[in-house]
């Protein structure tokens, strides 16, 4: 067995290379951490927010149905209703319209953050490769 000299500032160089990578490799993941908590929060959000659009789509055709129809109802008070029913109908709509442009912008949100833990896991990736590299010069050294 051959005896081998460590080259011990080697060493230490590649030992500190490790320790950095491994901080990196923790901030990745508790960023993707942090991202994934996010996520599961919009997407309760958007479960609500699908719900009340589901429940106020129910509430508009009702009240359509009312204005177009008009069923047994008369005198001033659904003539007022009726003559009014227009302006309710685009505001019923308008509302709806928000509730869409809302619903939209929490599914851009989920897929931005989505898109930056996929990013991550590449990088993440390439930082355990390295990490995994240096363990095996380290260990190479002491051969």
């Amino acid at each position: 067995m051959s005896s081998k000299e460590i080259d011990w500032d080697q060493y230490n160089n590649l030992n500190n290379q490790k320790s950095s990578t491994e901080s990196q490799i923790s901030s990745v993941q508790n960023e993707n951490r942090l991202l994934n908590e996010q996520i599961d929060r919009l997407y309760q959000v958007k479960e609500i927010i699908k719900t009340e659009k589901g429940d106020f789509d129910d509430i508009k055709k009702s009240v359509e149905q009312i204005i177009d129809e008009g069923y047994e109802w008369k005198g001033d008070t659904y003539d007022k209703f009726k003559s009014n029913g227009s302006y309710l109908k685009e505001d019923n709509n308008s509302y709806y319209n928000s509730i869409d442009d809302v619903l939209d912008a929490v599914n851009d949100k989920i897929t931005e953050l989505e898109n930056r833990i996929y990013s991550n896991e590449g990088f993440l990736g390439q930082l355990q490769s390295w990490w995994n590299s240096l363990c095996n010069s380290i260990e190479n050294l002491f051969n």
